[in-house]
């Protein structure tokens, strides 16, 4: 299975034409914060802010299109980019007044992280991505100075307990994920409404996360983009970073499930520096609903997401949080 998806992420980028009259690459931001959410802040994953670039088409390095010439080739309408990521991503217990954290809660964890990948668009149906994510959680992750500065500018709570998070560790993942979309016209040119399923399977593995998912998605919108939703920080949904506008303006809105099995998350898995360690639930996943919408070469958009319970102490069944993204063509 591995290979096979490898070999396809691979196959499309040796067949990459130049796209006529787009050779643009993209920048985004995507805050993600439980604060978005219906229910009380800062506890589970609890806050995420990453930054994302898309190259142009055709900056791909010589020796990635020499190695995909090896591979049989799928299709010859296909858009294959360079994707570069870089952020960070925190998780705290309920009581953040505690100095010594509940052990039966979720430990303080942060991560720090870069990721480089390929992501390739075949006929703006499918969508191949495959990433390698190199970071460190503990302390160096700067996730408890971090949450500490940004509550001190807005007098909330101090959070007290980031000295018992999980200790350093340099960490490493691999992912791959196939995306497909079947849409359908509603109302012809007119209003250009149009409707899109998107399902989708991936696997991760490294000591960050190892894991599948499955899932499928859907977008509802007039002169929606050539794009498959908004991109969020994984585990989440498949997004992409890129997006081509098919008129000046459009919008979409948009939702989806994600059923994920985990073998290993290392924020749930590591015991934090005071001994407590939670019990993993290896089957989840998310709800998510949103809107999104694009005015030229800028995409703005919104998504609410609903995660089921991720370890067998938590005491809310759900939790929740907001996802801004935006994303500027250049």
């Amino acid at each position: 299975m591995l290979a096979t998806a490898a070999a396809a992420v691979l196959a499309t980028v040796a067949a990459s034409p130049t796209p006529p009259n787009d050779r643009k690459g993209a920048l985004t931001l995507v805050v993600e914060n439980d604060a978005f959410g219906v229910s009380a802040p800062d506890k589970n994953y609890t806050n995420g802010v990453g930054f994302e670039w898309v190259a142009p088409q055709g900056a791909e390095p010589d020796w990635l299109r020499r190695l995909a010439s090896l591979v049989p080739r799928a299709t010859n309408d296909v858009d294959a980019r360079l994707e570069f990521d870089a952020g960070q991503k925190m998780f705290t217990p309920e009581d953040l007044a505690r100095t010594s954290p509940d052990p039966t809660d979720r430990p303080y964890a942060g991560l720090l992280y870069a990721s480089a990948g390929v992501i390739a668009q075949s006929g703006g149906r499918t969508l191949d991505q495959t990433q390698f994510t190199l970071g460190v959680v503990g302390p160096s992750s700067q996730a408890g100075d971090a949450q500490t500065f940004v509550h001190r500018q807005l007098r909330a709570p101090r959070p007290r307990g980031w000295s018992a998070q999980i200790p350093d560790r340099v960490v490493a993942a691999w992912r791959l994920q196939r995306t497909d979309i079947f849409a359908r016209s509603i109302t012809g040119d007119a209003l250009g409404l149009r409707l899109e399923f998107m399902p989708t399977a991936g696997v991760s593995i490294g000591n960050i996360r190892t894991g599948a998912n499955i899932g499928v998605g859907f977008r509802l919108g007039s002169r929606m983009p050539v794009d498959f939703g908004p991109p969020r920080i994984a585990p989440s949904l498949p997004g992409s970073g890129y997006f081509s506008p098919r008129a000046k303006a459009g919008w979409y809105m948009f939702g989806g499930l994600d059923a994920r099995y985990t073998a290993y998350d290392i924020t749930l898995d590591e015991r934090g520096a005071n001994g407590a360690k939670v019990t993993r639930e290896p089957f989840g996943g998310d709800i998510q609903a949103g809107l999104a919408g694009y005015v030229g070469d800028v995409r703005i958009a919104y998504t609410q997401v609903w995660r089921t319970r991720e370890f067998r102490e938590q005491q809310d069944g759900v939790s929740n949080f907001g996802a801004f993204s935006l994303t500027i063509r250049l």
